[in-house]
């Protein structure tokens, strides 16, 4: 799969339309994110089970970094996406976007509940996003 994250990246505004976040802002974001997801699959599955030997990085991975995740949840929060479109583009059927999407969103929740990682204004748009 190409690398969306620096396809999106490389072209100036291109971030900041499909996610409403400055690169900034995003990279604040992702900080806070990048740490939950990695150390939810340390510890987890997709579906939450324990895991049962220590992860690792495997060729077929959908999202290679934290990163690549919160641009997905980001793209389909801000853009109210049907799940089978966004899942389509990312190669994956509409039950396993729906699973990646509510990790994502429960992570993000807890990203920015106790602290302020954008602009107050982007922060209450996105809280407010997450608890719909």
């Amino acid at each position: 799969m190409r690398n969306i994250f620096f396809d999106i990246t490389t072209k100036e505004g291109e971030l900041t339309k499909i996610t409403g976040l400055k690169m900034t802002e995003f990279e604040s974001l992702d900080n806070q994110f990048s740490k939950r997801w990695t150390s939810y699959f340390k510890q987890n599955t997709l579906d939450g089970q324990p895991r049962l030997r220590q992860s690792s990085s495997r060729k077929n991975n959908i999202f290679s970094t934290g990163r690549e995740a919160l641009l997905f949840g980001l793209i389909y929060l801000k853009n109210d996406i049907p799940q089978e479109h966004i899942a389509k583009q990312y190669g994956i059927d509409q039950p396993k976007a729906s699973r990646y999407l509510n990790l994502i969103c429960n992570l993000l929740r807890q990203s920015v509940e106790k602290r302020r990682v954008l602009p107050t204004k982007k922060q209450q748009w996105l809280y407010k996003q997450l608890n719909q």
